[in-house]
């Protein structure tokens, strides 16, 4: 209008910057952070940050260079989101779970100039920088973050509270040229695997901070509890929304039932968030963690809706959850399920409900819609009507790095869309259904997962639940339910299945139920994709034989392995190997043997492979108990490990004979050419290795005395693993051979003549003694020696059995982001695979 301008009286560019200037003067003498006994008050948070971006900028940091961090919810993490914005760059927040390959491939996507690094993540960040050092890049600057005297020992590395110390209080602050500038850049992808950076605008960043308070009702002065990870959406922008209200955060390294409650009691927390696995931990925490809140304590939950129990155990203990949705595009919560007083008179149950729906946007987005993807039309609102949840507001991302194309197809259409599918309701609120890729199509029916797992959920024995489809040749894919069981309950598959019969349509009840943890994401947010890929991996439910495999019991394979829930995994990827391998799958028939039944292992195994030929035998361990002497690994002294010693004795009389297996082998060769080795008149054939040292596999003790030490006389013994072997049952019972392995085992008893757990007897029994197979079928020692397990490479040659003898195994290394290369030839078969891979959402 006529005699209007714009200019920097009336005009500045927004920025939650000036939430910490603020609150610096303001609540300068208030705690603006607590953790264990550091405490800051505001105005000394003020003049750090202000300190630590004067020392990026002597760095040679500068406006729209990218900062990266890499650590917990720490004092540090918190003053880097006002600091590297101060500097005029933009702050990178890492997720802690990724591994050394991928920080090295977001720092280069990111071309970040500094990263700093918790000390406890350290070996993370060395690896991913060794990584880039073979490409021709500049590193970034590396700054080290200790926690209090907890760094690594003589560190030539700059730390975090020195380079601090470098800048000036009276820095002056590099404000955003535009307030569309960027202030961060966040990786996604949780559910779906792509890499994505979204960048963050400082209108975004000030507009959503202002709405996050506003939804999570915080007057001035909270007390917010940082159980949000700070490297996810900047902690839902309420990094910079607490500064907003000069409020304290409390800040937690590790997330623990015990810590919430503590903090809460300690520090009077009144405000917290979480996804729904918080929510578990909190409900499911033992009566002596516990303690009575002091005050209501308001939680917001993001991710998929709270189950009602979740919700009715919540409120008895103290805490007023709300539901909101949103995505890292959408700076974090962009809905919340705003409560209407008349809400109140329903029933639990109706408000659970109720409570569960993701609502309307918040009042810094402008609109959220469920539309027709393909018309773009509002559907109906009839609660029943699926189409994509899609976004338009401020803070909705600016877009994704590097990636115009991804953006492009994001914002098609005017709108940014979700992928996630909903209806809406009457009064306007939508309701979650699903995302796009996670709805199962059977038989031409849609299935919702989230109505599968809401009626697992109110099952009382179930913790955890999560249902994906399965590929099934009839029906295209049924449901496939991923099931934790609350600690002391037992529930089989028949009942779980049953359960949800009774209380869905049959065709929306699962077909298999897999008990086992389900993998999540740093925020507590089941990743779909993982148990997608299991459950693929399991394939049509069945393995058929080719044309030319008989029928009869003559043509039956008889394979025998050990069974128990700490192997399981070993186990299920042996057995998958051992199929997929196969000419003739139906023709092999498996002895599992265990010490316990174990309902959940026994289910695992049936869900898995419904039309797998099995047994189960159970070995009473006082057989052994009395015999077994300490070894140098305490795994080689379980009792199940000498179950192989007394296999003629557990498995029927009719079978002839079989094949031994450990659980940490995978087979990439038809077992039938295993079974169809000659063994002559000798009771057990396996590799034979005559060019190791076979006198290291006893001690002094035995080769000092003359009488042992004649053991092997005319014989020529070679050491062999026990881990594969093929035994004449018939010719192992007519011998007597348990009994002679015993006899050894008596001895070691009373002379200590090895160290080596079942592997000895066995070599006192019978090397020398046995039918060499080819070494192919026995690549051994891959989990390296017994002591330390360090990596392995393979043997040269031709290769039918992988084998990961030794310390390290091919789950626990993969799962511990340092795998061997070897490791990765086991994974195809790991049907429990964590994907430390992916990005987490």
């Amino acid at each position: 209008m006529e005699g209007t301008i714009r200019c920097s009286a009336n005009y500045v560019s927004l920025s939650p910057i000036s939430f910490l200037l603020r609150s610096g003067v303001v609540y300068s003498n208030r705690i603006s952070i607590v953790y264990g006994d550091v405490k800051f008050t505001w105005a000394e948070t003020r003049r750090r940050c202000l300190q630590l971006a004067s020392a990026f900028t002597h760095l040679g940091i500068s406006r729209g260079d990218v900062v990266a961090v890499l650590a917990p919810n720490i004092p540090a993490i918190y003053e880097l989101h006002f600091a590297v914005p101060m500097a005029g760059a933009v702050l990178s927040t890492l997720n802690i779970r990724h591994d050394s390959a991928m920080i090295s491939v977001l720092l280069k996507h990111s071309e970040a100039k500094v990263i700093l690094v918790d000390y406890q993540f350290l070996d993370v960040a060395n690896g991913a920088l060794h990584i880039l050092s073979k490409e021709n890049i500049k590193l970034p600057h590396l700054i080290l973050i200790p926690d209090g005297d907890k760094r690594p020992s003589n560190s030539p590395i700059m730390e975090y509270e020195p380079f601090l110390a470098m800048g000036r209080p009276n820095f002056e602050v590099v404000w955003p040229n535009d307030e569309w500038d960027p202030i961060a850049l966040n990786y996604t992808s949780g559910t779906t695997s792509s890499p994505k950076g979204v960048v963050y605008s400082h209108r975004g960043a000030y507009l959503n901070s202002l709405s996050a308070v506003l939804l999570n009702e915080m007057p001035s002065m909270p007390v917010y509890l940082w159980t949000v990870p700070m490297f996810h959406c900047n902690g839902w922008c309420l990094t910079w929304a607490v500064a907003a209200q000069g409020g304290t955060n409390i800040c937690l390294r590790n997330v623990t039932a015990e810590g919430i409650f503590t903090s809460i009691d300690r520090h009077q927390v009144s405000h917290m968030g979480g996804a729904p696995t918080v929510l578990n931990m909190i409900i499911h925490a033992p009566p002596s963690i516990r303690r009575p809140l002091p005050r209501k304590v308001a939680v917001m939950t993001g991710g998929a809706p709270p189950p009602p129990q979740v919700l009715f155990m919540m409120d008895e203990l103290g805490f007023n959850v709300t539901h909101s949705y949103g995505l890292t595009e959408t700076y974090g919560p962009g809905t919340v399920c705003a409560w209407k007083p008349e809400w109140s008179s329903l029933s639990r149950d109706e408000q659970a409900k109720i409570k569960a729906r993701q609502g309307l946007h918040h009042i810094g987005m402008e609109e959220v819609d469920v539309k027709d993807p393909a018309s773009m039309k509002s559907v109906l609102p009839d609660a029943k009507t699926m189409g994509e949840v899609m976004f338009r507001g401020n803070v909705v991302m600016n877009g994704y790095l590097k990636n115009a194309k991804a953006t492009e197809e994001a914002f098609k259409g005017g709108w940014f869309r979700t992928g996630d599918l909903a209806v809406k309701h009457p009064d306007g609120y939508i309701e979650l259904k699903d995302r796009a890729k996670d709805i199962i199509i059977s038989g031409g029916e849609n299935i919702s997962t989230i109505e599968v797992e809401s009626v697992l959920f109110s099952h009382p024995s179930i913790l955890d639940a999560a249902v994906v489809g399965r590929p099934d040749d009839y029906w295209g894919e049924t449901p496939c339910a991923f099931v934790k069981l609350k600690d002391g309950n037992n529930a089989t598959m028949d009942e779980i299945i049953k359960y949800c019969r009774d209380r869905l349509p049959h065709y929306m009840a699962p077909k298999t139920v897999i008990f086992d943890d389900l993998p999540k994401t740093s925020t507590g947010k089941t990743q779909k994709f993982v148990l997608r890929q299991r459950a693929k991996a399991m394939g049509t439910p069945a393995f058929r034989n080719g044309r030319d495999c008989g029928s009869s019991a003559a043509d039956r394979i008889h394979v025998a392995m050990t069974l128990d829930a700490n192997y399981l995994r070993g186990t299920m990827a042996a057995v998958l190997s051992i199929l997929q391998h196969s000419t003739c799958p139906e023709d092999v028939m498996f002895h599992f043997l265990c010490v316990r039944h174990e309902p959940v292992v026994f289910s695992s195994i049936k869900s898995t492979f419904p039309y797998l030929n099995f047994k189960l035998y159970k070995f009473d361990v006082h057989r052994v108990r009395g015999l077994i002497s300490k070894s140098i690994r305490q795994a080689l002294d379980q009792p199940l490990n000498y179950a192989r010693i007394y296999l003629p004795d557990l498995i029927p009389i009719d079978v002839k004979r079989v094949i031994y297996l450990d659980s940490d082998i995978v087979i990439v060769d038809d077992i039938v050419k295993l079974w169809q080795v000659d063994l002559g008149d000798k009771v057990l054939a396996a590799p034979e290795y005559c060019q190791a040292n076979f006198t290291t596999y006893f001690t002094d003790t035995f080769w000092d005395d003359s009488e042992l030490a004649k053991t092997f006389h005319g014989r020529k013994p070679c050491y062999f693993n026990t881990g594969v072997m093929i035994v004449d049952v018939d010719k192992w019972r007519c011998g007597n051979y348990t009994q002679k392995v015993e006899d050894w085992m008596v001895i070691q008893k009373q002379k200590r003549i090895y160290h080596l757990g079942s592997l000895p007897p066995f070599l006192l029994t019978l090397a020398g003694d046995i039918t060499p197979v080819d070494h192919r079928w026995n690549q051994h020692g891959l989990g390296g020696d017994n002591i330390e397990g360090k990596c392995r490479s393979l043997h040269p040659g031709p290769i039918s059995l992988l084998h990961w003898s030794g310390k390290g195994k091919p789950w626990l290394r993969l799962d511990s982001r340092k795998p061997c290369t070897v490791d990765h030839l086991w994974a195809p078969y790991d049907l429990y695979r964590s994907s430390r891979h992916s990005f987490d959402e």
